[in-house]
């Protein structure tokens, strides 16, 4: 056989259509993460490895909060919904959701009241703030019902909530009277408050989750696109090579066999292999260094990409997409801190002008939560940054001890643990320090978590992706099936280029391979 792009681009296809489709649809998927179904549609765990009902139950909980009075009284919550206990963990219920029966909205927020304390718990869910007066055992729906709020937290000023709208917006929400929101105007940061250096692990990251090339929607958009076009082009190479093979075998062209050839060659390659040969190109490449995170993340880090070459992304016009958290201070409620992947953001003017905080003259890595506890706040970002925090007045401090204490496993929650007190959590790992951090209680303790049946549809799909729902190496494989993708990319884009514009074939290449077939018909 003869190596010619033609040649190689199909057989590339043949080998890697149907796993490319698979790729395309579950990243499709996992780009809509937060649709509730992911989370609360179930698969049994009977189906699925052992490893993977493992890691599901391990991340039932993102959320603990511990009443600082009896810590054995506690609540869970995650987008699979909310749990209480009185007994520090042996026993779980589900709380009552006013108006949902035995369903549960998504929870991302639990914040007991800033003068009341337990006696009255605020809940941000994917359908808006709930109020508990009973420790949690009942939940009513008291503001913004329909809407995504994923953070919550104590303000500045007696007697309200400081909340994010869709890590877009932030309110101000009053906890007695009228349940109205106030709506921050917050103006995005300007460019020179940006980082000057993102690492390149940042942006492949951000590339392969469609965050890392214009605006949030539209870098979402074209990934979205790219996903879907994965499985089209799957679907339509295939449909392509099985109709020409079966004509030659039947040496026939059926009625309308022109039409079917050109509709399915246009739509395949000048249509959408064309507009998804980028996408496709640069999700591949992305692919690999996110199957080979933990090797190459050392080197990808220590790499910078210096402001001149960023892409918009990272000069946002709005704060569309970027809120992990938000805080406000004890008495200085024009005080705002937000949190982003890209560092902490402060601003002392309500959100008119931002400045990206540093510690001893460097930036913050990433600010993944913002928490605030009495008159500190806390940024704890598990593996994916150091722990920082403000108390009082001070300035920002990056917290040192813990990779002293605990190791590499740095906490990525925090709460109040009884007085003066504060509990540190990593996955089902707890521990217990005073409120300055400055010494250690609880080297080690194992959290209680609830236990909900089955595997959410969120974990099978973002294990098929990776593949290693199928084999704990399949990266390896997923690697040959993206040096496919290149393949296919490149040959394509030679193919498209030769018969559009240099006439190396004809430009109705499929009705002369039609005229080969009906002249094999009348010999």
């Amino acid at each position: 056989m003869k190596l010619t792009a033609r040649n190689l681009h199909k057989w590339a296809g043949l080998l890697a259509a149907l796993w490319l489709a698979v790729l395309g649809t579950t990243g499709f998927l996992l780009d809509h993460r937060d649709w509730r179904w992911m989370w609360q549609a179930k698969v049994d765990a009977g189906w699925l490895p052992e490893r993977l009902v493992k890691t599901a139950d391990n991340a039932v909980a993102r959320i603990i909060r511990a009443n600082p009075e009896n810590t054995s009284h506690r609540l869970a919550g995650s987008p699979r919904g909310l749990w209480r206990t009185e007994d520090g963990g042996k026993n779980w219920q589900r709380p009552l959701f006013e108006g949902y029966g035995a369903r549960q909205p998504q929870v991302f927020s639990i914040e007991a009241d800033p003068e009341l304390g337990w006696k009255r718990l605020w809940v941000g869910s994917d359908d808006g703030v709930w109020l508990s007066l009973d420790n949690g055992r009942t939940l009513r729906p008291f503001a913004l019902p329909g809407m995504r709020v994923t953070s919550l937290a104590h303000s500045g000023l007696p007697g309200e909530l400081l909340g994010v709208h869709e890590r877009s917006r932030i309110f101000r929400l009053p906890t007695t009277g009228a349940n109205a929101p106030q709506w921050l105007e917050l103006t995005p940061p300007s460019s020179d408050m940006m980082p000057d250096e993102i690492s390149l692990s940042r942006w492949l990251l951000d590339l392969h989750t469609g965050k890392g090339l214009l605006s949030q929607f539209v870098s979402g958009l074209i990934n979205d696109f790219a996903g879907l076009a994965w499985l089209v082009l799957a679907i339509s190479g295939l449909l392509y090579w099985l109709t020409v093979r079966c004509w030659k075998r039947n040496r026939r062209v059926p009625d309308g066999g022109r039409r079917t050839l050109a509709w399915l060659v246009n739509s395949h390659s000048s249509t959408i292999g064309i507009c998804a040969a980028l996408p496709i190109l640069y999700l591949s490449i992305s692919g690999i260094y996110y199957g080979h995170f933990a090797d190459l993340s050392p080197w990808a880090k220590a790499v910078k990409v210096s402001r001149e070459w960023q892409m918009p992304a990272y000069s946002p016009s709005s704060w569309d997409g970027w809120i992990e958290g938000a805080a406000t201070y004890p008495n200085e409620p024009n005080m705002i801190s937000v949190g982003t992947r890209l560092g902490l953001f402060t601003s002392m003017d309500s959100g008119r002008t931002w400045v990206l905080e540093a510690v001893s003259g460097v930036e913050m890595d990433a600010a993944r939560k913002v928490i605030r506890i009495g008159d500190g706040v806390f940024v704890p970002n598990g593996m994916a940054a150091p722990v920082y925090m403000r108390q009082g007045g001070d300035d920002w401090m990056k917290v040192h001890r813990f990779e002293a204490w605990v190791g590499r496993h740095l906490p990525a929650e925090v709460m109040p643990w009884g007085e003066g007190k504060l509990a540190w959590r990593h996955g089902r790992d707890i521990y217990i320090t005073d409120f300055r951090v400055s010494e250690i209680e609880t080297t080690q303790a194992k959290l209680l978590l609830p236990k909900d049946d089955g595997v959410p549809w969120f974990y099978v799909i973002s294990r098929l992706h990776s593949g290693v729902l199928i084999h704990p190496q399949w990266k390896w494989v997923n690697d040959l099936f993206a040096l496919l993708a290149l393949i296919l990319v490149a040959t394509g884009l030679v193919r498209w280029w030769k018969r559009k514009w240099l006439n190396a074939v004809p430009r109705n290449a499929d009705h002369a391979r039609i005229h080969v077939l009906l002249r094999a018909r009348q010999a």
